[in-house]
């Protein structure tokens, strides 16, 4: 199972998934017909939900050219740093 996790959604940690999944089934003290289906969907679930946090990250979260993304002080300087290179270009092409 952990196999199939890591390989069909490399992004994922199998084992903190399957904690969690363990965690949420024992508090909510259901069964399920089938607990392989059950752990599979939720690693699905998982990978969705990481997929859309991704896809809407918030505006002041830059990338950089090695994937890792910028945040906070880092990130704000960054942008920062391009609007005044952008206001420069503008300035310029006026003036000229």
């Amino acid at each position: 199972m952990r196999r199939w996790a890591a390989g069909t959604f490399p992004g994922l940690d199998p084992d903190f998934e399957t904690q969690q999944f363990i965690s949420y089934w024992r508090s909510e003290g259901r069964r399920k017909r089938n607990w392989h289906d059950a752990w599979q969907k939720w690693i699905r679930d998982s990978a969705q939900r990481a997929s859309q946090r991704q896809q809407s990250r918030p505006g002041n979260v830059i990338a950089l050219a090695t994937g890792q993304p910028l945040v906070g002080t880092d990130a704000k300087v960054a942008a920062h740093s391009a609007l005044t290179e952008q206001l420069r270009a503008l300035e310029a092409r006026e003036t000229s």
